[in-house]
C-alpha cells in the first residue's frame, strides 16, 4: 500500500467515515483477471486496479471474454422474457438510439401527421400493453430566442410512439448544431425522401401533405 493510501484509510477510520466495499462485479472481475484485493481497498481502488490491469494484452483478452459471456447471458434472459420477435424488433428501435445522430421523422399523433428533426431517446417494452408492448420516446427541439442572442435548439420535448405510428425514418448525414435554426428549418421544409422503412413489408406509407414546417413550439409553451 502506497504511503497516501495508508494515510487515506487510516483518516477514514479516525473519522468514521463511510467506506463502499468492492462490489461483486469488481470482486468477480478481479478474480478472472487473477488480481488481489486487498482489505483496505474500496470500490473504487478495485476498479482502478482493474482499469490499470487491463493494459496487459492478457488480461484484456480474459476481460472481452467476460464482457462477452455477460452480454450473452443478458440477451438470453430477454429473449426467454420478450419471445424472439418482441426482442428483435425492440433492439432494432434500439440502434437508432444514437445521442449524436439526428432523424428525420414523419408519424402520427393523435389524427395528426407531422415530421420533425428528433433524437432516438430510449425504447421501452411491456408485454403487459395488450395493444403495443414497444413505445419509443423520441426527443423534438424546442426553439429559445434570449433576448439579445442568437436563437438555439435545444432537444427537450419528448414523445412516446408506438411503433405502428412511426411512418418514415431519415437519419441525417450529420446532427444539426445547436444554433444552425436555418439549417433545421430547411430540413423540415423538404420531402421526405429515400427514408429508412421500419414498417413490415407489404404495408402502405403515409406521406404528409405538402411540406410546410410543423413551427416551433415556443420554450414558454407545451
Amino acid at each position: 500500500m502506497s504511503v497516501l493510501l495508508r494515510i487515506r484509510y487510516a483518516l477514514d477510520r479516525l473519522l468514521g467515515r463511510k467506506r463502499r466495499p468492492p462490489s461483486g462485479r469488481n470482486r468477480a472481475l478481479a478474480r478472472r483477471l487473477n488480481l488481489s484485493i486487498e482489505p483496505w481497498m474500496q470500490n473504487s481502488d478495485v476498479y482502478q486496479l482493474i482499469q490499470a490491469a487491463l493494459v496487459d494484452p492478457s488480461r484484456r483478452v480474459l476481460f472481452d471474454a467476460l464482457q462477452a459471456e455477460e452480454s450473452a447471458a443478458a440477451e438470453r434472459e430477454e429473449r426467454e422474457e420478450l419471445g424472439d420477435t418482441l426482442y428483435e424488433e425492440s433492439k432494432r428501435w434500439e440502434q437508432l438510439c444514437d445521442p449524436h445522430a439526428h432523424y428525420l421523422v414523419t408519424f402520427k399523433k393523435g389524427e395528426t401527421m407531422q415530421t420533425d428533426v428528433v433524437e432516438f431517446e430510449a425504447v421501452d417494452v411491456d408485454r403487459s400493453r395488450a395493444r403495443s408492448p414497444i413505445r419509443v420516446s423520441i426527443l423534438r427541439p424546442k426553439k429559445f430566442e434570449p433576448r439579445g442572442e442568437d436563437a438555439y435548439l435545444s432537444w427537450e420535448r419528448e414523445v412516446s410512439l408506438r411503433p405502428d405510428q412511426i411512418l418514415r425514418v431519415e437519419r441525417l448525414p450529420t446532427a444539426i448544431d445547436e444554433f444552425d435554426v436555418e439549417r433545421y428549418e430547411r430540413t423540415i421544409g423538404s420531402r421526405v425522401r429515400d427514408a429508412l422503412d421500419l414498417r413490415p413489408a407489404g404495408e402502405v406509407h403515409v406521406k404528409p401533405k405538402g411540406s410546410a414546417s410543423p413551427g416551433f413550439p415556443r420554450a414558454d409553451a407545451e
